[in-house]
């Protein structure tokens, strides 16, 4: 009697079948989309609020800079809002943001001072710099400051963190490309006045208010987006007295990004379709 030898990938013994014979138990062990997260519209939506808002700080320092630039808006009072802004962010972020610890009034206190002096020295800096700032491309056509701004601006969005904790979101490029912009838009503007404001406000919207949203989105993450939404809102309404034209596509911008986009990532997701076997590599598990 003859026995039956069963197949299998084994070099040295010898098979009556082909090398690349594939046997019935092959797919047996298949499995498809394991371990995949889905998200539904809601989720998706409210991250991408976090974009949108980093989008109307970026459209903000645009708008200001046109309104600069045909002598509708004066300095003082960009810079007064960015001082109650600022303040008031403050003030929120020492009542319910801060870490709690055992002597709050002493540290809290000298933490204000130390805050105080370090912007205080900033704007020093900044002012003392503004008429250079003001010179510094002065003999560089405008075209090429514009071109080199559209792409600063396009880096400071790409590269931003909005707290994805990716290897691809690198957050000192993001800021060392909107404080440059600001610059650069700076010395197209007649006065150290406007330099001195586009400089300020450009580290209020890409170094401070990133850091306040972030503290903000680990306490309150419902609150920090209905924040959101108000901010895009007001850059939205804002350009309105700017150009209609702008306000209509802007208003088409944060609609793709807060309704559209989320409704086709959503729908792409029944697409996804990864395969896993026992050919996969081993992967070492972490607990």
């Amino acid at each position: 009697m003859r026995m039956t030898r069963r197949s299998g990938k084994i070099l040295y013994v010898k098979n009556d079948e082909p090398d690349n014979y594939i046997g019935p138990s092959f797919l047996q062990e298949l499995k498809k989309n394991v371990n995949i997260k889905l998200y539904d519209f809601v989720t998706v939506s409210e991250t991408s609020s976090y974009i949108a808002q980093h989008v109307s700080f970026v459209l903000l320092e645009i708008g200001i800079f046109v309104l600069f630039s045909h002598e509708r808006l004066s300095p003082l009072p960009v810079l007064m809002f960015l001082m109650c802004g600022v303040g008031f962010c403050y003030l929120i972020y020492h009542l319910y943001l801060e870490e709690s610890c055992c002597d709050s009034k002493p540290s809290t206190t000298k933490t204000v001072v130390n805050d105080l002096r370090r912007a205080s020295l900033l704007a020093s800096l900044v002012f003392i710099l503004s008429p250079v700032l003001n010179t510094l491309t002065a003999e560089i056509s405008s075209d090429t400051i514009y071109a080199l701004s559209t792409l600063c601006f396009l880096l400071n969005v790409l590269f931003h963190n909005y707290g994805t904790y990716s290897s691809l979101l690198f957050s000192p490029i993001s800021l060392n490309c909107g404080i440059f912009v600001s610059v650069l838009l700076a010395s197209r503007l007649d006065g150290t006045a406007h330099t001195f404001t586009m400089v300020i406000q450009a580290f209020v919207f890409f170094a401070y208010a990133p850091k306040f949203t972030e503290r903000m989105r680990d306490k309150y993450p419902l609150k920090t987006v209905y924040a959101n939404i108000l901010i895009t809102i007001f850059v939205t309404i804002a350009f309105a007295f700017i150009s209609l034209v702008a306000f209509c596509l802007i208003f088409l911008l944060f609609i793709s990004i807060l309704l559209l986009l989320p409704y086709v990532f959503v729908r792409m997701q029944k697409m996804k379709n990864t395969i896993h076997g026992p050919w996969d590599e081993a992967v070492l598990a972490v607990d």
